[in-house]
């Protein structure tokens, strides 16, 4: 930990919170896009209904930076669709 500091090597979830943007929309981001607490996003993760691997290199949840991706996720909150993929 020390010689990160040192170094000024980041990981995770800190290059987030320094300000680096990574290639998806956050948890948070899909959150504010679509109307809903990002709490509702992690209950359905949680219950398989959302199928989204977290990203290695930030160590978080991140989606494809798409419209279809948006399209997607408000049709589960609005009840359309009752499962949604992001490879």
């Amino acid at each position: 930990m020390k010689l990160r500091r040192r170094r000024q090597i980041l990981k995770g979830l800190e290059r987030l919170r320094r300000g680096e943007r990574p290639p998806g929309y956050t948890v948070r981001e899909m959150a504010g896009l679509i109307g809903i607490d990002p709490s509702w996003i992690f209950r359905k993760i949680n219950r398989g209904q959302i199928l989204l691997e977290k990203d290695a290199r930030y160590g978080c949840y991140l989606y494809p930076k798409t419209r279809s991706t948006v399209d997607q996720m408000k049709k589960l909150k609005s009840g359309k669709v009752l499962q949604v993929s992001f490879p």
